[in-house]
């Protein structure tokens, strides 16, 4: 436990008070798990709490994945109240997030957010955290909003990348899009930014006229953009001292 004392200009007459305590078992060791800020008495006045688990499975004899699974937020009215309560999900195979949920203080959930992933395992990709598809649900798990991204030239959600570069975004409502491509020079830098003006559908690549963002980028070092047009031919130039 760690204790921090704010104390006014003299060095003597506290301020405030926080305290922070931490997890010294092995699974745990030095994550913090409670932060409580006091006034020059000693009372809470507010508090963060934060839950980890611990995963042990599909993991190596003596391995293990930590990750924070919830967090509560309290602040002192009368008594001190819990005002807020997230819930983390983790896959312990990737470390990526899968889940969060959102509470009020009672806690009654109010919005949910699932997160999927396309993956490649291959030992000479290695390709773990690429984003696939975004869900934001309401308290009844109604899908609210969707956001899919495409990598590689796939579509959301198909093949295993292998490159990792986002190609395709696109915001869902059923089976209709609206999307933006994502187009990049053979050294990985973005040239070409093209926003469809028709809607798309789910199943199929962004088809029809779009406006285009473009880039250009140094000739020595393929590294630093030179200029940036929109698609009104308005033209950025930068220059470089390299």
């Amino acid at each position: 436990q760690t204790t921090a004392t704010i104390k006014d200009f003299d060095g003597t007459t506290t301020l405030a008070i926080s305290v922070h305590k931490f997890h010294t078992d092995e699974q745990k060791a030095g994550r913090e798990y409670e932060i409580q800020n006091q006034n020059a008495a000693g009372t809470t006045l507010s508090q963060t709490s934060v839950t980890y688990t611990v995963s042990t499975s599909g993991l190596p004899a003596g391995g293990f994945f930590t990750y924070a699974s919830a967090a509560e937020s309290f602040l002192r009215a009368a008594t001190l109240d819990r005002v807020n309560r997230l819930e983390y999900v983790y896959d312990a195979a990737t470390g990526n997030l899968t889940q969060v949920k959102e509470f009020d203080g009672t806690p009654t959930l109010y919005r949910q957010t699932d997160y999927e992933y396309v993956t490649n395992t291959s030992p000479s990709v290695w390709i773990l955290n690429t984003l696939s598809r975004r869900a934001l649900k309401d308290a009844l798990l109604a899908t609210i909003a969707k956001q899919e991204y495409g990598y590689d030239g796939a579509l959301p959600g198909i093949g295993s990348p292998a490159v990792g570069e986002l190609t395709l975004s696109r915001r869902v409502d059923g089976t209709q899009t609206i999307d933006t491509q994502y187009v990049y020079d053979t050294y990985g830098n973005l040239t070409t930014m093209r926003l469809y003006k028709s809607y798309g559908a789910t199943g199929s690549q962004p088809t029809g006229a779009y406006l285009t963002y473009s880039m250009v980028y140094d000739t020595a070092l393929k590294t630093y953009p030179t200029s940036a047009a929109n698609p009104l031919g308005h033209t950025t130039q930068a220059g470089y001292d390299y």
